[in-house]
């Protein structure tokens, strides 16, 4: 019989494998379905895995919402639920969002993405849902906060339409202030609100020795006595992008400003300003371009001659 460790990674592997045949299949009706995408996203090399991470962030995004809303809705939240779970159906959710964590770093990698920020976030969230798998302790916790991902599309849609220059129409400003309010509810909220029920009374005493009364292994002991802090560590980064979210959509609203929201991966949220960033894929596309112009204008006149 295959040891549980074993099986988990098995969960990811097939999980990857599944992202990887998403992806090709969203980029190609994307690009069948709309000339802009093939447009921008065939601009340079950084640009076109952009493009690819959005698409797919916002598959995995429906994905883990509906995870999270299984496993909030329809689970118990029992202390015994709450902290040593290993349902199947549970491991899998969880394992579907690593294998989108392993997919994504690939695709950032192939496609020279330069913002280590992304790459972070991806090793620190993706690393410790492989943790709570492997170590079988609280995968609960893991599967519903994804309920987080909750704003992706709409900060995907964001970048989108600042990619198209269409940042200062009145869609844009509404999406700006759905962003705003989904970001309350789903990350500063429900955040709120899993610290409170992991940190009752009830909840604690199950918690593994040092910090309550459950015995158990070294390394689940290890990883219960860091839950905390990196919890309220990633509660607290959310409380910062949450305050210059609410900046950014005041300017958007007022028309002081033409900053655009532009990204957020599984748990990081991004904003730059204007249009700079669109400007500089457009130089650095210009400067592949001009050069195979000049090439092919060299090679015509030749032949002419």
């Amino acid at each position: 019989m295959a040891s549980p460790v074993a099986t988990y990674l098995g969960y990811v592997a097939v999980a990857t494998l599944v992202w990887v045949v998403a992806d090709w299949i969203i980029c190609l009706a994307a690009s069948q379905c709309s000339r802009t995408f093939v447009k921008r996203a065939s601009r340079t090399i950084r640009e076109r895995g952009r493009w690819r991470s959005r698409l797919v962030s916002t598959a995995h995004a429906i994905y883990g919402s509906c995870a999270a809303a299984y496993v909030i809705l329809f689970r118990p939240w029992t202390p015994d639920e709450s902290l040593f779970s290993t349902e199947p159906l549970k491991m899998m959710l969880l394992a579907g969002s690593v294998g989108y964590f392993v997919f994504d770093t690939y695709v950032m990698l192939v496609y020279q993405e330069k913002e280590v920020a992304y790459y972070l976030h991806h090793a620190v969230v993706g690393g410790g849902m492989l943790i709570a798998m492997l170590s079988e302790f609280c995968a609960f916790a893991f599967v519903a906060m994804t309920i987080n991902e909750f704003t992706t599309p709409m900060l995907n849609m964001a970048w989108i339409m600042n990619r198209m220059r269409l940042n200062h129409s009145t869609l844009f400003k509404v999406n700006g202030v759905v962003i705003a309010v989904g970001f309350f509810c789903a990350r500063i909220c429900f955040n709120l609100f899993i610290a409170y029920h992991y940190l009752s009374p009830d909840t604690l005493a199950h918690f593994p020795a040092p910090i309550g009364n459950t015995p158990t292994t070294l390394g689940v002991s290890a990883i219960a006595i860091f839950f905390f802090p990196l919890y309220f560590l990633y509660l607290g980064t959310n409380f910062f992008w949450f305050a210059k979210l609410v900046k950014e959509v005041r300017s958007f609203v007022r028309g002081e400003a033409s900053a655009a929201l532009d990204d957020e991966s599984d748990g990081e949220l991004h904003l730059m300003g204007g249009d700079t960033d669109v400007e500089e894929e457009e130089e650095e596309a210009d400067d592949i371009v001009k050069p195979r112009r000049s090439a092919r204008l060299r090679r015509s006149t030749a032949e002419a001659r």
